[in-house]
């Protein structure tokens, strides 16, 4: 049975051949920072609180789509602290996700999730950016997701709106009111910041399929080696 550590090797070793990860990441989507970042300005926050006995959730998604081939490198959100509940806790999760034109929470699948937090002074704003490990992504439609986890308690953040480049469409979701509500384009408050980075895959010729093939054989003999 193959192990991860070999595995990992293997993936290296395709990765090196196909250049991925040696270029500058490209901003596959770059809303640009919101103009309404005023402390009073509208906003939406990212909570999770518990604490009445209910769940109260929100998440921010917004959507796009790619015709090339990624491995994604960076996530990004455009978030203002404002000293939510007497909380230092400023965590919260970015994710890439699937779904349909108009989701339901419950139909949203992550297919990546990872951990971003925001140190800004409260009432300050910026981006809150969170690596990721060449996560490869296929030509498609997808939603970039802010949101905090079930279990923590609560987080002092809000995503103002107003963004000069507007994904395809935005969606968040709120206990309170039932699920999903999808926004139209025109929907300037809901235009909130996402960032999504990553490195184009390039379509092997042949002569590079053979360096690919040599590199992941080469991968498992030195995985094999060292295993012995």
């Amino acid at each position: 049975m193959v192990s991860a550590r070999k595995l990992k090797l293997s993936l290296a070793a395709l990765l090196a051949c196909a250049g991925i990860g040696t270029a500058n990441a490209i901003a596959i989507v770059d809303t640009g920072p919101p103009s309404d970042v005023g402390l009073n300005g509208s906003a939406f926050s990212l909570i999770h609180d518990d604490r009445g006995g209910g769940e109260y959730f929100q998440f921010l998604a917004g959507r796009f789509t790619t015709s090339e081939d990624y491995a994604i490198t960076g996530l990004s959100a455009f978030v203002r602290d404002f000293n939510c509940c007497g909380t230092p806790d400023r965590q919260f999760s970015l994710a890439i996700a699937t779904g349909p034109d108009a989701p339901a929470r419950e139909e949203l699948t992550n297919l990546f999730e990872v951990e971003a937090s925001s140190n800004f002074a409260n009432g300050s704003s910026g981006w809150a950016n969170a690596a990721v490990d060449n996560y490869l992504l296929g030509a498609g439609t997808y939603w970039v997701v802010a949101f905090v986890p079930e279990g923590l308690l609560t987080t002092g953040l809000s995503m103002p709106g107003y963004t000069s480049n507007p994904m395809d469409a935005y969606a968040w979701h709120h206990a309170y009111n039932g699920g999903w509500i999808a926004f139209s384009g025109g929907d300037l408050m809901s235009h909130v910041g996402f960032r999504v980075e990553g490195d184009l895959v390039p379509v092997p010729e042949p002569a590079t399929w053979a360096l690919m093939l040599a590199g992941f054989l080469g991968a498992l003999m030195v995985a094999r080696r060292r295993h012995a």
